[in-house]
């Protein structure tokens, strides 16, 4: 085949010139194509070449092993410093007890404020494992979408903003994490991980402000004048009254820490396993079965992934 605007002659199955890299045809119907100089609108893309067959868009993928690792590490502090608070009552009614013995209101004020400062760690710890959990989730949500059983549902952006929807956030999360885990781990996913893992958090986040606000207005009831030893056994009594109900709750976090760890971690060596055999199944490819675009390249590093 010879170019019509070098006149080189170059192979029969080149799409474009490889002198001048002009765009090669031969058109049957055409006697003469246009010569050298001639303006010619000149197609975007070369024909079609059974050499150089049309390659389908790859899903873009992210990274979810290090963000996961990290989620883990901030949920199990968050686990242990709630844990550690929740014992607080019990030195809470040492501390009035030594008050309404020696009669120092001070005891009880210094309680207060150790209190305040004893929640600061729980507070910091929150914040960082609900943010390092988001990103996780999002990136996990992402990522099924480039796997062949993936099957329609909510979107990825509910991973993000069904944990911050009133009453709607007891719900949306947890479906999220079911088709997580089903489009990772296959069709069974870990339904009952995922119950004891959303159970346990419902109680502890929930359950743990419900204790608060009750607790909180119990604490505005107390004398502020302490005159009498009954005073001081009404800050007694606060404090012992929840020296069981908080560890319980508590107890309920540390169980949803352990089983979203192990969802992690299941998850995210299932996903990257896929991510790096290009999102094929895991198993046995029967005829005849559709096939989505390939996964592309692993993006590392950043924050969601946006």
């Amino acid at each position: 085949m010879r170019c019509q605007i070098c006149k080189r002659d170059v192979p029969p199955q080149d799409v474009r010139c490889r002198f001048c890299h002009a765009p090669l045809w031969e058109d049957p119907g055409v006697g003469q194509q246009p010569a050298y100089g001639v303006r010619q609108a000149y197609p975007t893309q070369p024909p079609a070449s059974p050499a150089f067959p049309a390659q389908p868009t790859a899903t873009r993928t992210y990274a979810v092993r290090g963000v996961g690792i990290a989620a883990i590490v901030a949920v199990a502090a968050t686990a242990l410093v709630d844990t550690l608070l929740s014992f607080w009552p019990i030195i809470g009614r040492r501390m009035a007890v030594r008050a309404q013995q020696t009669d120092d209101p001070e005891l009880l004020s210094d309680a207060a404020l150790l209190e305040a400062v004893l929640t600061l760690p729980v507070l910091a710890c929150t914040l960082a494992a609900a943010t390092l959990v988001i990103i996780w989730f999002y990136r996990a949500r992402k990522n099924i979408e480039a796997f062949p059983e993936a099957t329609p549902g909510m979107g990825a952006g509910w991973a993000i903003g069904g944990w911050f929807i009133p009453f709607a956030n007891l719900v949306i999360p947890c479906r999220v994490m079911i088709q997580i885990a089903r489009g990772s781990l296959g069709r069974a996913g870990a339904p009952a991980l995922i119950g004891v893992w959303w159970a346990g958090w419902v109680i502890n986040s929930y359950g743990g402000q419900l204790l608060s606000r009750l607790d909180q207005r119990r604490y505005d009831e107390l004398p502020t004048v302490l005159a009498t030893p009954d005073d001081y056994q009404a800050y007694v009594d606060y404090y012992g009254s929840t020296t069981i109900t908080y560890p319980l709750v508590a107890l309920c976090g540390v169980v949803a820490a352990g089983a979203l760890a192990v969802l992690i971690i299941r998850i995210s060596a299932a996903q990257t396993a896929r991510i790096r055999g290009g999102g094929q199944p895991i198993g046995q490819v029967l005829p005849g079965m559709a096939m989505p675009s390939p996964a592309g390249p692993e993006i590392r590093g950043g924050t969601i992934g946006a």
